[in-house]
C-alpha cells in the first residue's frame, strides 16, 4: 500500500477553478496561495484553517477583484490586492481579524466605504479579557492599503500587541477616527491622512468625533506603549489629533 501527503503550496483559482472564493479557502492549508480573477464577488469570506510561520496562506487579487468582507479568524494568513465594497450593515467592517488571527498581513487593498454609516475599513476584534487579555490578534502588519470615504466610525481599529500599522492612505470621511489604537505596543508609521469633515452633508446624521487617533481605554480596554511617528496629516475640521 502507498499513502499519499498533500504538500502545500499550491495555487487556487477563482472562479476557473473554484466557483466561489469561500470555497477555495475551505480547500486551501498552509502554503497555499488563492488567486481571484478580476470581477465582483458578493461574498463574505470566513477562513477556516491555519497557516504557519513557514508556510502562510495568501489571499490574492488579480486585476479588479472585488469582495463584500473577509473574517480571517485563524494565524498566518495574507491578504493582497483585494479590493472592498462592504455592505451597509451598522459597526461592520470590510475585513475583520477575529482573535487567534495573529501576524495576518494586509496589504496593497483598496477599501472603499461609500460613506455608510457606522461601517469600517478594517478592524480587529476586541480581546475576551479586559483591560488588554492576550487573544487579540497580534504581530500583525497593515501596509499600503487606501481605505477612503468612511462615516462616522474608525477607519482601522486596532487591539492586540506588536501590531505594524505603516504606509497606508487614510482619506475623505466625515466624523471618523483615522484610528482607534488600544492594545500595546502597536506602531503607527508613515501613513497619510487626508480630509476629516465634520460638517454634516445634508440628510445624514452623526455623533462621532473628527481624530486622528482616538485611544483611550474604551468600555474597560486599555491602551499603553505605542509609537505613533512619521505620520502626515492634513486637515481635521473641528477635531483633535488625540483623544
Amino acid at each position: 500500500t502507498s499513502t499519499t501527503y498533500r504538500i502545500g503550496g499550491d495555487v487556487l483559482l477563482v472562479p476557473s477553478e473554484y466557483a466561489t472564493v469561500q470555497a477555495a479557502v475551505d480547500a486551501a492549508t498552509a502554503g497555499d496561495t488563492i488567486r481571484i480573477a478580476s470581477g465582483r464577488y458578493d461574498q463574505s469570506v470566513l477562513t477556516t484553517n491555519d497557516g504557519t510561520s513557514t508556510g502562510r496562506i495568501t489571499i490574492e487579487g488579480v486585476g479588479h477583484a472585488v469582495l463584500t468582507k473577509i473574517t480571517v479568524r485563524d494565524p498566518y494568513y495574507t491578504l493582497k490586492n483585494l479590493r472592498f465594497i462592504p455592505p451597509s450593515t451598522a459597526f461592520g467592517e470590510a475585513i475583520w481579524l477575529r482573535n487567534s488571527a495573529h501576524f495576518t498581513r494586509i496589504e496593497g487593498c483598496y477599501i472603499d466605504l461609500g460613506m455608510k454609516k457606522d461601517v469600517g475599513g478594517i478592524e480587529w476584534e476586541s480581546p475576551s479579557t479586559q483591560p488588554f487579555g492576550t487573544d487579540a490578534a497580534s504581530d500583525c502588519v497593515v501596509t499600503g492599503n487606501t481605505i477612503e470615504n468612511g462615516f462616522n466610525e474608525a477607519l482601522i481599529s486596532v487591539y492586540g500587541d506588536r501590531n505594524l500599522i505603516e504606509n497606508n492612505v487614510l482619506r475623505d470621511g466625515v466624523r471618523i477616527d483615522f484610528f482607534r489604537l488600544s492594545g500595546r505596543e502597536n506602531t503607527l508609521r508613515r501613513n497619510i491622512c487626508l480630509n476629516n469633515f465634520y460638517t454634516l452633508p445634508p440628510g445624514l446624521s452623526g455623533g462621532n468625533h473628527a481624530d486622528f487617533v482616538q485611544c483611550f481605554g474604551k468600555n474597560g480596554f486599555g491602551s499603553k506603549d505605542h509609537i505613533i511617528e512619521g505620520n502626515f496629516l492634513r486637515y481635521i475640521e473641528n477635531g483633535q489629533l488625540t483623544q
